[in-house]
């Protein structure tokens, strides 16, 4: 036997090795592909149960997602719906805020003016508390002396009624004194007076025949119509003429015909020259 003969014994050798080999895997590892299949179809089976349970579970779960979609979608409309609602209440509330603020800033204004007039009325009324406590006081000096006045009023009162009787008397003294004259033939109109009475000039109006107040009445005895001399350091100025009496003082009317100078406040009055 050659080289090559012996080359393919080897190789032929070698190869029922291997195929033996393969033979005794392949029955090692023979199954019952019958049972095998018929077990897969029922895996298949199940599968397919399993799968349409899932396909039934899917629609169901896309008919709620659909259905709560279309409810989202609905309270997304509402929500913008009331979001919208609510800006243009948040608008009216911002503008009737800022009005109600401008109010306040007003009425703010308002109140620092009238707390500034009240701060005024509290001086006021101060000064016119102080005021009234020095009218007060003052009334208690005028109350004090209106009390001292009319305590001399009425003494005054007292003494003018004895000078008013005393008056009375003098006038009807006068009146009989006036009539016995003028059954004798005497003018009653002459001055009667012996006793010289003197006072003076206490004002003056203006004009010749102007009216003089002089410090001399009815206390002295003086009349209405009875004449008067004034005179200044010794010189002889004219004749006044009674008008009225008062108990102190009386009215006198310029006798131009006898005047010989310029009256004035001052001058010498009596019933003498």
């Amino acid at each position: 036997m050659n080289s090559i003969g012996k080359i393919f014994v080897g190789l032929i050798a070698t190869m029922s090795l291997i195929l033996l080999s393969l033979f005794l895997v392949i029955y090692a590892s023979h199954k019952n592909w019958k049972e095998v299949a018929a077990k897969k179809d029922d895996q298949i089976k199940a599968a397919k149960e399993e799968t349409a349970k899932l396909t039934t579970m899917k629609q169901d779960l896309m008919k709620a997602i659909d259905t709560e979609y279309i409810a989202y979608q609905k309270q997304v409309a509402a929500l913008k719906t009331k979001t919208d609602n609510l800006k243009i209440e948040n608008e009216k509330l911002s503008s009737q805020e800022q009005m109600l603020q401008d109010e306040i800033n007003k009425r703010t204004e308002i109140i620092n003016d009238t707390n500034i007039v009240i701060d005024r009325f509290r001086d006021n009324v101060k000064m016119l508390t102080q005021s009234i406590a020095e009218a007060k006081e003052k009334r208690s000096d005028i109350l004090e002396k209106l009390a001292i006045a009319v305590g001399q009023l009425h003494e005054n009162a007292t003494v003018l009624g004895d000078i008013q009787a005393k008056n009375n008397k003098l006038k009807a003294d006068y009146n009989k004194a006036v009539s016995v004259l003028t059954i004798y033939g005497i003018d009653p109109q002459k001055e009667l007076y012996t006793e010289k009475v003197q006072g003076v000039v206490e004002a003056i109006q203006e004009g010749s025949n102007g009216l003089v107040m002089i410090s001399i009445g009815a206390d002295n005895g003086l009349t209405p119509g009875q004449k008067l001399e004034v005179s200044r350091d010794n010189t002889y100025l004219g004749k006044i003429e009674v008008v009225t009496t008062k108990y102190n003082s009386a009215v006198c009317q310029i006798l131009p015909q006898y005047r010989q100078g310029l009256i004035q406040e001052g001058d010498n009055v009596s019933t003498k020259f």
